[in-house]
């Protein structure tokens, strides 16, 4: 339950709050992009970035490629784990 006189977690009741339109989308990704603007004009933040993008996106992957095995050959994932697991070493 939310308390609170003119708080800023009041819950608003506008209806155009809850279904954006084009122009209220436009003006939210503007204000996302200018969140991370600080992020493209350090060349070593936009780095950091992108490794952690790229690492994350990795991690996926082998996720999917340890469900394909599951299903491929009738494996548990618990078993497609271990098998990688201990092939890393």
């Amino acid at each position: 339950m939310v308390s609170g006189h003119g708080s800023d977690t009041d819950v608003s009741s506008d209806p155009d709050e809850e279904f954006p339109t084009k122009t209220n989308w436009r003006k939210s990704m503007r204000e996302t992009l200018a969140t991370f603007d600080f992020a493209t004009r350090d060349a070593v933040i936009a780095s950091l970035v992108l490794t952690f993008l790229i690492s994350k996106v990795g991690r996926q992957s082998n996720n999917i490629l340890f469900q394909y095995v599951s299903k491929r050959y009738g494996w548990e994932l618990s078993q497609v784990r271990a098998n990688y697991t201990m092939r890393l070493y």
